[in-house]
């Protein structure tokens, strides 16, 4: 599954916004308060929703009302764009507040298929690639602040990579995942080799031509 991009209707700081997702990876950069951890917390939500269950909410739940409500007090909706292994192109939208208008839409046939990833009483797009937002959230998704607190509960962390690998179907594995980030670092970074034709040597060498001519500017200059 491919996010190709996600408008923040209404979240925290950002309103009507839509970062748009390269192909591969894409980098999000900016000085402090530029939005960029909100962006952060907006996919995965775009992604995966918000529960409608019974019951207290959870802890995430409180932390996500408290944290990306919107500043402005307007409408606190998300959206998503999404492209899944068979090719097709699903729109995900979700009504934080009222959890209402939250579904899933076959852009191409315009047909609703949250059916498929139904959970909690919301679509949970993270269901397509064997997670949920809970494990997608636990796993595939650290915040800033959680770099440093794996220091501190790698038990923990074990436990949510066995329950991903647990609940994947197909080619959908932890195993399978690491393949292909290893067929994707091979084929789209390389190694900074003699000779190498792939993207990381080809830079470096690139960047030595561009210092090289640089300091013969700069002798020339004096």
């Amino acid at each position: 599954m491919h996010v190709e991009q996600v408008t923040a209707d209404g979240f925290g700081p950002l309103s009507g916004e839509t970062l748009e997702l390269a192909p591969g990876l894409t980098v999000v950069w900016g000085p402090n308060e530029a939005g960029k951890s909100s962006w952060h917390a907006a996919l995965l939500v775009a992604l995966g929703g918000r529960r409608r269950g019974r019951g207290a909410a959870t802890r995430s739940d409180r932390e996500l009302v408290a944290r990306h409500r919107p500043w402005d007090g307007g409408r606190w909706a998300v959206r998503a764009t999404v492209v899944l292994d068979d090719g097709r192109r699903v729109e995900l939208r979700h009504d934080l507040d009222g959890k209402v208008e939250c579904r899933a839409t076959d852009l191409t046939l315009g047909r609703d298929v949250t059916g498929e990833v139904l959970g909690d009483g919301a679509p949970d797009a993270t269901r397509w690639v064997g997670l949920d937002r809970e494990t997608m959230a636990a796993t595939a998704w650290v915040p800033q602040a959680g770099v440093l607190a794996l220091r501190g509960a790698a038990a923990g962390l074990q436990e949510q990579l066995a329950r991903a690998a647990a609940t994947g179907s197909g080619e959908v594995t932890a195993s399978r995942a690491l393949a292909l980030l290893e067929e994707f670092s091979r084929e789209r970074v390389g190694r900074d080799l003699p000779g190498s034709s792939r993207p990381l040597a080809l830079a470096r060498r690139e960047h030595t031509g561009a210092r090289r001519a640089c300091d013969d500017a700069h002798e020339a200059r004096t």
